[in-house]
């Protein structure tokens, strides 16, 4: 069949002929008019058509959804047919996916219907101590066996307990024996303490018989709480010495003559002490005489006097011998000396230093 192609002027339709191949602005056979009429029709009617259809469709895009969607029902999937054989050595509570699923017997088991996939089960003894999580896999229908195993568990605790009881008791045996040890220790010092006191005291008072021999005379002071041999009556002065924080007062004792003098002095200076180490006191004091006394240290030694810290030297001047004591008791500074000429030294300096002792001290 021959296709004929209608043209027309310009800006009008050019349209083929189904019907006939003549070839002219417009085909006059009414029945191939009709035909012609009939397709463009149909062709104008599927444009508009399509062209309702996309606006509808952008008008529906730009406006809200008020209303229900309608959406294909679904239907509940099958049961899969899997289930899970749980199995326990010790009595338990158990959960499946943080369900509780109830008791589970002492080498029991219990069974769940389980989806396929990945399951969380745990096991708690019946105290609540103990307990076990564990992962399955439920690859299959059928059923798939886990065992739980609480046994392991308990034992792990008991032993761990067990373990830190008997750390705990060593430990304490141990402290006990180490208290023991250093209270041993420390009775031991205490009696050599004791022991050592009572050796100087004897030798005190031994050396004190050798100068009463010679006409010593024990001189008592009880509003400076000490005692001392001297060959003669000493004499007493009171001066104000001045201090980093103020002054302090000292008693002078001294007996005296041509070449030797025999002093004891007391400095009581209360709070100024307060907190500070007293062998760092003693050591200041001691460059302090060195210093005034323009002499040279010849040997020092600590000592101590009923358990009260101590420090004695001697030092020499280019004319003089000086041997001191310092007792430092609470606040209180004690000090025994022996000034002698260097050509005429004193030959009972350390029995007068041991003559010196503390008695009970009555306020002034």
């Amino acid at each position: 069949m021959r296709r004929a192609i209608f043209r027309i002027k310009k800006g009008e339709r050019v349209r083929t002929c189904p019907q006939c191949s003549t070839s002219h602005p417009g085909c006059h056979t009414p029945s191939h008019r009709w035909l012609l009429d009939r397709i463009g029709n149909r062709k104008a009617a599927g444009w508009m058509l399509a062209l309702l259809m996309a606006a509808a469709a952008l008008q529906a895009l730009s406006q809200e959804d008020n209303g229900p969607i309608l959406r294909p029902r679904v239907h509940p999937a099958k049961p899969s047919g899997a289930t899970l054989l749980v199995l326990c050595d010790l009595a338990c509570e158990w959960k499946l996916d943080g369900e509780a699923k109830g008791r589970i017997e002492a080498g029991g088991s219990a069974k769940a219907k389980v989806e396929l996939g990945q399951h969380f089960v745990v096991a708690v003894t019946e105290d609540g101590v103990d307990q076990v999580k564990q992962f399955s896999e439920v690859k299959s229908t059928g059923q798939t066996a886990i065992s739980l195993e609480l046994v392991p568990v308990r034992d792990a605790r008991l032993k761990a307990e067990k373990e830190a009881r008997d750390k705990a008791e060593a430990e304490a045996k141990a402290q006990t024996e180490r208290e023991a040890r250093e209270k041993a220790e420390q009775e031991a010092r205490v009696r050599a303490a004791s022991e050592q006191i009572e050796r100087e005291l004897q030798q005190q008072r031994n050396r004190a018989t050798e100068l009463a021999n010679r006409g010593y005379r024990l001189y008592s002071y009880p509003e400076d709480g000490f005692s001392a041999y001297f060959p003669r009556t000493p004499g007493m002065q009171t001066k104000n010495i001045p201090t980093q924080t103020g002054s302090s007062e000292m008693h002078q004792y001294s007996a005296e003559d041509s070449s030797t003098a025999l002093m004891v002095f007391v400095n009581d200076y209360g709070a100024q002490l307060a907190g500070q180490d007293p062998e760092m006191v003693l050591e200041r004091v001691k460059k302090g005489a060195l210093t005034a006394s323009k002499s040279r240290l010849l040997n020092e030694r600590k000592i101590t006097l009923g358990g009260h810290p101590g420090l004695e030297f001697e030092s020499e001047s280019a004319t003089m011998h000086f041997s001191v004591r310092y007792y430092l008791v609470g606040s209180t500074l004690y000090q025994t000396m022996v000034v002698a000429l260097l050509a005429n030294p004193y030959a009972d300096a350390a029995q007068f230093h041991d003559s010196f002792q503390l008695i009970d001290r009555v306020p002034r």
